[in-house]
């Protein structure tokens, strides 16, 4: 049965704010690091690093499903854009300061309350990254990647709850290097989500009556989902380098 929540329901704010506060963040961040003096000889073995990397942090960002089947998704209780907060882990090789391969996973969940068939995304990306600037301390770098996603609905979605996504990222950010071996990495990615047409079917929930009581609502019947999604998603995360 279709559900109506009010607008000015405090999660949903929440959930705009997310991005543009964790990117105003991010900024104040990259700003006080340009501006900071930093330790003599920062820049020191940067020019030579190459290895073992891996990073780990939190993510932010807004997951857009298709267009054509929005609407029948929307009906059952299911946002068309919905923002959320997870977390990501990379780990790969720099074969020299320029160029490295490594391979990302990333889950983001809704996380509210009052949407219990809100989606929820998770990625596993094989990515290259090209350094702009290497052997610096403020480093700028392009990424891409291919891989897979899948896309579920409720908190312990299955096979059956779920839909399956071939994924290209693309995506900007810079590299902080405080030391040769520790920085923190700001990202912006973008991915696009192609999905074959399949069916889903969305979990039973718990959900509000008019008088403001629990009422169970049931499990749907399969719905037709297919067409292109999209995840703009900003990462800040904690790197070591071997």
């Amino acid at each position: 049965m279709p559900r109506h929540l009010p607008a000015t329901a405090p999660p949903a704010v929440a959930r705009t704010l997310a991005l543009p506060l964790a990117l105003a963040g991010a900024l104040v961040v990259v700003l006080a690091a340009l501006a900071a003096p930093g330790p003599a000889r920062a820049g020191a073995g940067l020019e030579s690093r190459s290895g073992l990397y891996a990073s780990l942090g939190p993510v932010a960002g807004q997951l857009v499903l298709p267009a054509r089947t929005g609407s029948a998704l929307a009906a059952e209780g299911v946002p068309r854009e919905t923002a959320g907060i997870g977390m990501e882990l990379a780990v790969g090789w720099a074969f020299n300061p320029r160029f490295e391969l490594g391979m990302r996973l990333t889950g983001m969940n809704a996380d509210d309350g009052d949407e219990p068939r809100s989606p929820m995304l998770g990625q596993f990306l094989v990515e290259a990254t090209t350094h702009l600037r290497p052997g610096k301390r403020v480093n700028p770098h392009l990424v891409g990647g291919i891989g897979g996603a899948a896309i579920g609905f409720g908190e312990n979605a299955d096979e059956e709850n779920s839909l399956e996504a071939a994924a290209v990222q693309l995506g900007a950010g810079v590299e902080l290097a405080w030391t040769r071996h520790w920085g923190m990495v700001f990202e912006y990615r973008y991915t696009l989500l192609d999905m074959d047409r399949q069916d889903v079917i969305l979990p039973a929930s718990e959900d509000d009556d008019a008088t403001g009581g629990p009422a169970r609502v049931p499990a749907t019947g399969p719905i037709p989902v297919a067409g292109d999604a999209a995840a703009h998603q900003l990462g800040f995360s904690w790197i070591f380098r071997m």
